[in-house]
């Protein structure tokens, strides 16, 4: 199993998803984690039959979900990674701002330590969440 990477922004990259999956049911689904900022579904563009805009026509099957924080986020992806929506398992990853982000993290303190430093880092952020949710 891949270890769960360490966030440096509160943005969530969600595939896999059915498409008949809304950002209402997705936004439902993460504020169980925390508060969700923004959901954006992505669709594929076609062009109108006059030719002259284009229009939205199908789901790509991903969206991107904003948390409110960082711990949040890391909790919401911790905690949907491969769980089963709609006969399809969640693929949740941290979303990338262009090409040239780094696909772990570009916290550079965080990015020299040693794996088991990361994942106590990681638990203590999930630790204060769950105080913080009363969990």
């Amino acid at each position: 199993m891949k270890p769960i990477p360490i966030l440096n922004q509160p943005r969530l990259f969600v595939s896999n998803l059915n498409y008949s999956i809304t950002t209402a049911h997705l936004e439902k689904l993460f504020s169980k984690y925390g508060t969700v900022v923004s959901v954006t579904s992505v669709f594929n563009k076609q062009m109108n039959h006059s030719g002259d805009h284009f229009q939205k026509t199908t789901p790509k099957g991903f969206m991107f979900v904003s948390m409110g924080d960082l711990a949040s986020a890391q909790l919401a992806m911790t905690k949907l990674h491969g769980r089963k929506l709609l006969k399809r398992n969640l693929v949740v990853k941290p979303a990338h701002n262009n090409l040239n982000d780094k696909p772990n993290n570009n916290n550079e303190e965080e990015s020299n330590l040693n794996p088991a430093a990361k994942k106590q880092k990681l638990d203590s952020r999930i630790e204060k969440l769950r105080a913080a949710l009363g969990d």
